[in-house]
């Protein structure tokens, strides 16, 4: 069996995601993640301002390769997304999200809680 692997990554939109935008993009890479043993959690902040149009936070888990793979061949080539930053990534001992090939949550620019606080939260544990 695989080492399991995590990755934790934030983005901006280039501009504002749609309620469909969403959809589409959730079932697309709900189906890719499908094929590759992939879960995981994707959360989009709504737009502050222009000069902000949302932000992405995202932990992908499963088999090291495939994670590097989504990654590397989905989500660094996305043009809808810029300054993509990894905020955490390494060996995990299990998933936090063995039943969601992509669980999804959009939230709002004024919740409290804040996205740091979130990524925080999804950050791997130790192996």
């Amino acid at each position: 069996m695989d080492d399991l692997y995590a990755l934790v990554y934030v983005s901006e939109a280039v501009s504002p995601f749609t309620e469909a935008e969403l959809d589409t993009l959730l079932e697309v890479s709900r189906a890719y993640n499908r094929r590759l043993g992939v879960t995981g959690f994707l959360a989009y902040e709504d737009p502050v301002a222009e000069e902000r149009p949302g932000t992405f936070v995202q932990r992908i888990e499963g088999p090291r390769d495939a994670v590097r793979d989504v990654f590397e061949q989905r989500i660094l080539p996305a043009t809808r997304h810029v300054n993509v930053e990894i905020k955490m990534e390494g060996a995990i001992r299990q998933r936090t999200f063995g039943d969601w090939t992509m669980a999804f949550q959009r939230r709002a620019a004024d919740d409290p809680e804040g996205f740091d606080h979130l990524v925080d939260r999804l950050g791997p544990p130790p192996a």
